[in-house]
């Protein structure tokens, strides 16, 4: 094997005041009897023992030369200056990797380590054990002892059985890579952890294989284990898919304590087989300035972002999640939650990609702002959810939530859900049957809430829904085959609001196509039921395109629906009414502007406008030109309000 001789390629000769010696001679011997010995100017030339240097050498103007030797031999070198006078002769030379040998540090004498095999630098783990049988031999002890004395630690390419290692502040364990270098678990502890907190641990280029315990985390950080990073790292082995699992990365909870500053990145949870109970791959509670970016997720568990109940009113957050994969995951696939009475602000959920989510459980892909328990209290602000793709889900998985659905939340605000692609027909693209529960984006009781721009197809409870909260502006979204399915639940639609206190909601600019079925409403609407008041329902296109038309109704508002306003929407081809305010439901709002002439329904199906049943003050069926651009302005003026508002909090620009 090639070597440098002087343990430099290209050593450079200069003199006592750093003057190169330029155009000097390096004589290359044998020392047993100073014969020529060949050297080589490149390592490649010195394996294949072919292009030899010339013999002295003549060194270049910086003194300089390449000089590549062969391993295991022995070579003696003489310097001569530009005159041709000797400068120095070096006997006996062999720099011989095998011959290469590493003192003991003073961290090793310190911590009485025992050192096997010294020509392994020190943290290289075989300095300290032999991997005899690799997935045997226990190296539990020789990884430790590295960690204990050195603060960059490595492991080579192979097979470790380990038990649980515990790092130390400020330290660096990697390897060879996924798949090269494997750490196998030992006996049921963590294979990396510390019941104690520890800061600045990094970890990367590593396979983690659980052995099929399927019950215990992999990794497990004490709370404030901060400035951690984990990247590049594989797990196999965690679980059997129907067995109660653990976490497999966990930084713990603590009544007191945060968990700052993590990096995760570029982790492979590699599954084999699809889990039925819901776990997570990743849960940091208490969370503060945490990035979760650029990992996948096959056939696993979720990520969860939680908080300890006891923790106080402290805020968390600056969380980013970002560029992770996931294919079926069961249950909600990303969780940003609380237990307690915290604030957690400033989350961004962006770049995501979800595939086939073969959940039964009623969830989300990403469940925004909910809170974990019936306890009252905790407040989420500031939460942007965008960019994220989500395709291929069955059963009763649904798409995005944000919110606290039931669980009292003291404030949800603040929220942007722009620019996500959800498709909620499964895999092979059919729409599911028998469903009432998939919903593609819900809002639970938010205020200051900007959906828009979201392409949404086949959800079959609605593809957006609105559930109390106030201050929301819905726009420029493509809502398409939603609510197709007949044993869906009634009264819904494409766009639906619902629940009483709901206020103040902005219906704008979207486009709603081919949604609805027998008993169920269709386009946009708002629940019959319900104390909805405040509603601008203008410049949608709602449209049914399936020949024979299956949307009972376009836009529909519900006999409790108070102070709605609609403008300049285009509606075709419902089954029975394109907009109505009664059909089948008594109609009694007030307040309520509508204009026949732009709102009139542009095909032979349906009645047109229904406005049989209305009663109240303040309706306007407005026919004339002065009419209608009174109504747009005040339109215009209301919905200038709800944008300032939404600017104001740094919602949208």
């Amino acid at each position: 094997m090639a070597f440098a001789i002087l343990g430099n390629p290209s050593p450079q000769f200069v003199d006592s005041s750093g003057s190169p010696y330029a155009s000097g001679t390096l004589a290359v011997l044998d020392p047993a009897d100073d014969t020529n010995k060949a050297s080589y100017p490149t390592y490649d030339d010195a394996e294949a023992a072919t292009n030899a240097n010339s013999n002295p050498i003549t060194l270049d103007a910086r003194g300089s030369c390449d000089l590549w030797g062969l391993d295991g031999d022995d070579y003696k070198l003489v310097l001569k200056d530009a005159a041709g006078a000797t400068v120095n002769t070096d006997d006996d030379i062999n720099l011989s990797i095998k011959g290469q040998f590493y003192a003991t540090t003073s961290a090793e004498t310190s911590a009485g380590v025992t050192i096997v095999n010294s020509e392994y630098e020190p943290g290289n783990v075989l300095r300290y054990g032999t991997n005899t049988t690799p997935g045997t031999t226990d190296m539990t002890t020789a990884i430790q002892n590295a960690i204990t004395v050195s603060q960059a630690v490595y492991i080579p390419k192979g097979t470790y059985l380990v038990d649980e290692l515990v790092p130390v502040q400020d330290s660096l364990i990697y390897g060879d890579g996924q798949g090269f270098t494997v750490l196998q678990r030992k006996g049921t502890a963590p294979l990396l952890g510390s019941s104690s907190a520890v800061t600045g641990v990094s970890v990367r280029d590593l396979t983690l294989d659980a052995n099929s315990d399927y019950t215990n985390s992999v990794i497990e950080f004490a709370a404030g284990s901060n400035d951690a990073r984990l990247s590049d790292i594989e797990f196999i082995n965690f679980d059997s898919g129907s067995a109660s699992a653990g976490p497999v990365v966990e930084w713990e909870s603590h009544a007191s304590t945060a968990n700052e500053r993590i990096v995760l990145e570029r982790l492979f949870f590699n599954g084999t087989v699809a889990p039925t109970t819901n776990y997570q791959s990743i849960i940091v509670y208490n969370p503060l300035k945490l990035t979760i970016k650029d990992n996948k997720f096959i056939k696993c568990g979720d990520i969860a972002v939680n908080s300890n109940p006891s923790y106080g009113t402290t805020q968390l957050g600056d969380i980013i999640v970002t560029g992770n994969y996931f294919e079926d995951v069961d249950a909600t696939n990303i969780i940003v939650r609380l237990a307690g009475s915290q604030k957690i602000e400033n989350v961004v959920i962006s770049d995501n990609t979800f595939y086939e989510v073969s959940s039964t459980n009623n969830k989300f892909a990403i469940l925004a702002g909910g809170h974990q328990t019936a306890t009252s209290g905790g407040t989420f602000r500031n939460f942007s959810i965008t960019g994220n793709v989500i395709r291929g889900i069955n059963a009763n998985a649904s798409g995005v939530a944000i919110g606290d659905s039931s669980l009292g939340a003291t404030e949800a605000s603040g929220f942007v859900v722009s620019g996500n692609t959800m498709d909620g027909r499964t895999a092979a693209g059919a729409i599911n049957t028998g469903v009432i529960t998939q919903r593609g984006i819900q809002s639970f009781g938010c205020s200051n809430v900007a959906i828009s721009g979201n392409t949404i197809r086949g959800y079959q409870s609605f593809g957006i829904g609105i559930s109390t909260g106030s201050f929301v502006g819905v726009s420029g979204n493509v809502v398409a085959e939603c609510v197709r399915n007949a044993s869906a639940g009634a009264n819904e639609c494409g766009i639906y609001v619902t629940q009483a206190t709901t206020t103040h909601v902005n219906i704008n600019g979207n486009t709603v196509v081919d949604c609805g079925a027998a008993n169920n409403h269709g386009g946009i609407g708002a629940s019959s039921s319900a104390s909805i008041t405040d509603i601008i329902c203008s410049g949608n296109s709602v449209d049914d395109t399936r020949g024979t038309p299956l949307m009972p109704y376009g836009i529909i508002f519900g006999a409790s629906c108070v102070r709605v306003t609609l403008g300049v929407n285009s509606v075709l081809n419902a089954q029975t009414t394109d907009i109505a305010g009664s059909g089948k439901v008594t109609y009694t709002p007030t307040n309520v502007v509508t204009d026949r002439a732009y709102n009139a329904n542009a095909a032979v199906n349906g009645t047109g406008i229904d406005v049989a049943a209305v009663t109240g003050t303040n309706v306007a069926l407005l026919s004339d030109h002065d009419a209608l651009v009174a109504v747009v302005q005040e339109l215009a003026d209301v919905a200038g309000t709800l944008i300032a508002d939404l600017q104001a909090k740094d919602l949208i620009q």
